[in-house]
């Protein structure tokens, strides 16, 4: 086995790159491995396992947690630790000097923000006692219309005391340039779950949402909305899907799970065939309406609802069912109510996209393999450094 030269000085300590200690060609043969082991049950083929272009500096999406010193991994007494989690110990974090697949942008936004928790004497959460002021900073990277570097990040906090917000945005003013635009927010959460994502958020400087440039063309995401942690990657994996949709030559795409509508705009205006996408976040159908442009309620519908409450409707529509319908579910998989529907309507075409490739093996596609027959099994590695990476199934009604 070759070890590679180790790059981050928190390897080891961070439960985040668990595989960084490998040389690339190394992981990716270790994933490719797994895979294949997973397919086997079902006597399908690898057809391919895609590497990322870069696997280094990917991913948009960040998540710090800050900690109080006696939780703190070696900090100095009276400091305040703003980071990662330490391996296995949710309780436990370290500060963070860099983080090699995030910008770099990151360690000196974070130490900014650290400074500031303490010069304002801002408590951190301690998530064991349910006490404290400071939770998490969430950092999301993207562009501007205008391809201008762009990051957008969110203070989450409880409400134990009023936030310092213009000493924190005097504090950032300091470290922004004419490279890239910052926008701040301020989240509440007083939930004992030990999470980013705020019960209530506001504005406190900049716009509340990003572009990401798919394939060379500006799709806008929302502070609320989902988007692919690895976009460079994602990039290879919607080639194929328009590939394949334009040989199937469908009438109709229906996109479950469809967040700000990249695949069905993208398939839309690539493969000339209309596309509706279902989606139950607001703020996601809110952009992909903004992204469809004027193709939105011609040759693009975007749905606000649950996938499994509306699909049996959609699969009786005889566009649909001639057609190719695209689910791309959250890490859980497909509701049983979805299941059963497309076992009842089977449409012509599936297209399977999977960021837990391990429960769709083992969960979904038994259940889907009564009507349809897999021609296709791929895999990308939208997440270099760790064991996690993206699935792409084709299915074929029978």
């Amino acid at each position: 086995m070759i070890a590679a030269a180790l790059r981050c000085r928190h390897f080891g300590v961070c439960g985040g790159c668990t595989l960084q200690d490998l040389d690339y060609s190394l992981q990716l043969e270790s994933k490719k491995s797994e895979f294949e082991r997973l397919l086997s049950a079902l006597g399908v083929p690898l057809f391919d396992f895609v590497p990322a272009p870069d696997p280094w500096n990917y991913r948009n999406k960040v998540e710090l947690s800050f900690l109080p010193p006696r939780l703190a991994a070696g900090g100095p007494p009276g400091s305040l630790t703003l980071g990662f989690k330490e391996k296995g110990k949710w309780y436990r974090g370290f500060d963070l000097a860099e983080c090699l697949i995030f910008d770099p942008f990151l360690a000196r936004l974070g130490e900014s923000v650290r400074l500031w928790a303490i010069h304002e004497n801002c408590a951190a959460y301690d998530p064991r006692r349910h006490h404290g002021f400071l939770r998490h900073l969430a950092v999301r990277k993207g562009a501007t219309i205008e391809r201008k570097g762009a990051f957008l990040a969110t203070l989450v906090t409880s409400s134990q005391r009023e936030l310092p917000g213009q000493s924190l945005i005097e504090r950032l003013s300091s470290i922004k340039n004419d490279l890239f635009e910052l926008s701040l927010f301020h989240g509440v959460n007083d939930s004992w779950a030990d999470t980013a994502v705020p019960q209530r958020i506001e504005t406190l400087s900049g716009r509340p949402y990003l572009y990401e440039y798919v394939l060379g063309r500006p799709f806008r995401y929302s502070l609320g909305s989902f988007f692919q942690t690895n976009p460079r990657a994602f990039e290879l994996l919607l080639g194929e899907i328009a590939a394949h949709v334009g040989r199937l030559g469908v009438s109709c795409v229906l996109d479950c799970y469809c967040g700000v509508g990249v695949m069905a705009v993208m398939l839309a205006e690539r493969c000339g065939c209309p596309a509706v996408g279902i989606e139950s976040v607001v703020s996601s159908i809110d952009d992909a309406r903004v992204n469809a442009g004027n193709q939105n309620g011609d040759r693009l519908t975007f749905v606000l609802a649950q996938v499994e409450d509306v699909l049996s409707d959609w699969l009786k529509k005889p566009e649909i069912r001639s057609g190719a319908v695209i689910l791309d579910p959250p890490r859980s998989g497909l509701h049983p109510k979805a299941l059963k529907a497309l076992a009842a309507d089977p449409p012509a075409h599936l297209i399977y996209v999977s960021c837990n490739p391990k429960r769709t093996v083992e969960a979904d596609l038994p259940h889907l393999s009564q009507s349809y027959k897999i021609t296709r099994a791929q895999a990308f590695d939208f997440f270099p450094q760790t064991r996690h990476y993206e699935a792409l199934f084709f299915l074929q009604r029978i």
